[in-house]
Formats: C-alpha cells, structure tokens, sequence
C-alpha cells in the first residue's frame, strides 16, 4: 500500500484491511497437491497437457516442436 493510500485511510477514518492467516507454511506445503500432467500437445507455440485440476498451458519458443515423452512422462523437444 502506498503512502498515499495509507493518507486517505487514515483521513476517511477507516480501518486498514487486515491479513488473515490460510496456514503456515508447512501447513500449506502438507497439503499442496502434486499435479501430474498427461497427454502433452503442441497446439501452436503453446505445450498443453491435461491435469486432474484442469489444463496446464505454457508458451514456448517457435523454434521448439514437442517430439514426445520421456520415461517419466516429461515433454521432449527438437529445436528446429
């Protein structure tokens, strides 16, 4: 928040918004849960696979073409 901001909570006379806690750490870690992506696809520049919490996209560089897996499952790639 900037210092400005803090000006105009302060002279509207309200209070500052407030953090609540979702865990700690190692709670939040203890209950991360693994995403494991299948069925890998070049659609375009993007690489696409699917997960169990939906599709997983990321961007690659044109000069990349997915050429399969490996043994344990990670996309492989020629550079063209």
């Amino acid at each position: 928040m900037s210092p400005d901001d803090l000006k105009l909570f302060k002279e509207w006379g309200v209070p500052l918004p407030t953090r609540d806690a979702h865990g700690t750490e190692d709670d939040i870690r203890q209950n991360l849960k693994s995403v494991k992506p299948t069925n890998w696809r070049m659609e375009g520049n993007m690489l696409k696979a699917d997960t169990e919490l939906g599709e997983l996209a990321q961007p690659l560089p044109t000069n990349l073409i997915l050429t399969g897996t490996d043994d344990q499952g990670l996309p492989t790639f020629k550079q063209i």
